[in-house]
């Protein structure tokens, strides 16, 4: 049984947790199933951010939690995850992976704004992997985490960023027109500029706001494989050029001979997204 907590149903949250529940569970039987099966992709790199950052045995809030990769593969480091995410259907495939793998996680029926009315314990770290976006009031969720986290807290966040060529009106107007090559799955679609995610941080009252190059440990060629047959909903999802552009960045920087070359190109490029950044914050009361 998952702990619930009486959150809002609007309209795009609705819509979502229909679609989500209709889809077919993502079950990991073991944990080199799942790390397999999560090799190369933003979830290691995003859950080594934090992990990076905390003492062994940790508290983590994991909110939005999905199928629960990100909460398996911390719950599997040592750490005590509590996991939140609005649809039964993904956190009762969570449950029974990590019922396989023996990995002690809460799983709490919730949605990210309603963080505040959970009887959770004061926390270490928090994540939100992709799952920010999905809240209509993304601020308000923030803020909700900065309470329940303790002093030098740390919170990570990997989240879509819209390019710096889209505007936000074109963005939406792709959604509609083409939603297979957006990755629109139905829902609480959402999109926030760099700028946006860190000033977001900074007005919900969190200090020490860094990002960080996402894919820096990825291997380009093996992303360029996945991205090129990457399908959703039977359809490819990304064009050739696309992909091709994609590798060619990340190679560059990711085999820059100079740390000073580095350094001048990873920030400007994670600016204008064309590199994915992950924001890292402490809690400092």
């Amino acid at each position: 049984m998952h702990h619930e907590v009486s959150f809002e149903l609007t309209p795009g949250l609705t819509e979502e947790i229909q679609h989500l529940e209709q889809e077919e569970g993502q079950i990991y039987d073991s944990i080199e199933d799942l790390i397999q099966k999560t090799e190369n992709t933003n979830y290691n790199a995003t859950i080594s951010e934090l992990h990076s950052r905390l003492p062994p045995k940790s508290s983590i809030i994991d909110v939005g939690c999905g199928f629960g990769e990100t909460s398996l593969l911390l719950a599997q480091h040592g750490h005590q995850v509590y996991s939140i995410e609005p649809s039964s259907n993904r956190l009762t495939s969570l449950k029974r992976s990590a019922n396989k793998m023996q990995l002690p996680i809460q799983t709490y029926l919730c949605s990210g704004e309603s963080i505040s009315q959970a009887s959770l314990p004061k926390m270490d770290g928090c994540l939100f992997n992709s799952s920010l976006h999905h809240c209509d009031d993304p601020l308000k969720a923030l803020k909700g985490v900065k309470k329940i986290l303790k002093d030098n807290g740390v919170i990570v966040i990997n989240e879509p960023i819209l390019k710096f060529y889209l505007t936000k009106k074109r963005f939406y107007k792709l959604l509609k027109t083409n939603p297979i090559k957006m990755g629109h799955y139905g829902g609480n679609e959402h999109i926030y500029y760099y700028k946006e995610y860190y000033n977001l941080l900074k007005t919900a009252g969190f200090k020490d706001i860094q990002s960080f190059w996402c894919n820096k440990m990825h291997d380009p060629r093996k992303t360029l494989i996945r991205d090129l047959n990457s399908r959703f909903y039977g359809s490819y999802q990304h064009s050739f050029t696309r992909c091709v552009i994609k590798y060619a960045i990340h190679t560059a920087v990711k085999y820059a001979s100079n740390s000073f070359l580095e350094s001048i190109l990873v920030s400007p490029l994670m600016r204008f997204s064309l590199l994915q950044a992950i924001f890292v914050a402490r809690v400092q009361r």
